[in-house]
């Protein structure tokens, strides 16, 4: 992450990310980074578990949202997400278009 991006802790199992300045493509490429990192990495056998995956929604600002608005979209995505079977990155772009999964090369 950049100095000027955040990640705030919304409740138990949800974070934000705000990303200052980057566009819709540009969040959704760093949460499938995380979500495949995550994936990736095993958890202590103690944790019972023996992987995590995460789910995440993305959407891009537009010059009508405040911070509620915003959330609420976002939450949207991550429902989007989580309903297409969980352990993907769904995406939003303005203007009323449709989520969709989004399918990146992650490198």
């Amino acid at each position: 992450m950049r100095d000027i991006d955040r990640l705030a802790r919304l409740s138990d199992d949800t974070f934000a990310i705000l990303l200052p300045g980057g566009l819709a493509r540009d969040g959704a490429t760093i949460a499938e980074r995380i979500r495949q990192g995550i994936e990736r990495r095993p958890l202590p056998r103690k944790a019972g578990a023996r992987s995590m995956t995460v789910s995440a929604g993305v959407v891009q600002t537009d010059k009508a949202d405040d911070l509620r608005r915003l959330l609420q979209r976002a939450r949207g995505s991550l429902s989007s997400a989580v309903n297409a079977g969980r352990n993907r990155v769904a995406h939003a772009e303005l203007r009323g278009v449709p989520t969709r999964d989004a399918e990146l090369a992650v490198k």
